[in-house]
């Protein structure tokens, strides 16, 4: 989890550093282990996911910070001042409903916050699928429109290549082929192809 997260921070702020997203990974990591998820005497049923700014308040405690997180913070800081990381930790999983639902994230205009709010969706939708369990057919389809704005979210082919099996069907509807990993397409059942003006670009839909 701490990983994956990471991953989604540094996908919305690409200039961070390895370092930066490492210590990303550690103040989640730390939150986790202060929620008690390092005791392994402790029920899985009395274990709760900490507060989601929790990890922001930890790498707020440095006491010298050096240039390398002072940028950190200044990036998730912009976050902050939309309200990101506070988020509301009880909602209902959305593979719970059946209806139709659309997650709008062009309410501000601010391109960071877009990609932060669609990235922690994903990865909500990603992490509850494996929570839900495997399927014995297709329940839900996620269609991710304009899907090149989270190119470099690794949770895109990992989905892709795991989410048959739990029921989901991915559709990513996208503008630019060129931004994705080139692992993607090989875990795509099925492509449309409506316009390509990319030639280096084409052998990749070759069957």
């Amino acid at each position: 989890m701490a990983g994956a997260l990471r991953d989604i921070f540094v996908a919305i702020f690409p200039e961070l550093g390895d370092i930066q997203g490492e210590r990303i990974r550690k103040s989640i990591k730390e939150s986790f282990i202060e929620a008690g998820w390092d005791d392994p005497n402790t029920s899985i049923e009395k274990l709760h996911e900490p507060e989601f700014k929790r990890f922001v308040e930890i790498l707020r405690t440095d006491p010298k910070p050096d240039k390398g997180l002072r940028t950190l913070l200044l990036r998730l800081d912009e976050l902050q001042d939309y309200g990101f990381f506070e988020l509301g930790e009880t909602r209902e999983s959305l593979w719970e409903s059946k209806q139709p639902i659309v997650i709008r994230i062009h309410a501000t205009q601010n391109a960071n916050l877009q990609k932060a709010f669609a990235s922690l969706v994903f990865y909500g939708l990603y992490k509850d699928m494996f929570r839900r369990g495997t399927q014995n057919r297709i329940t839900h389809a996620v269609v991710f429109d304009e899907a090149h704005r989270a190119a470099g979210l690794k949770l895109i082919p990992t989905m892709a290549k795991e989410c048959r099996k739990y029921g989901i069907s991915l559709v990513l509807a996208s503008q630019e082929a060129k931004d994705f990993n080139i692992s993607l397409f090989s875990a795509i059942a099925n492509y449309l192809v409506l316009r390509l003006t990319e030639l280096m670009r084409k052998p990749w839909y070759a069957t």
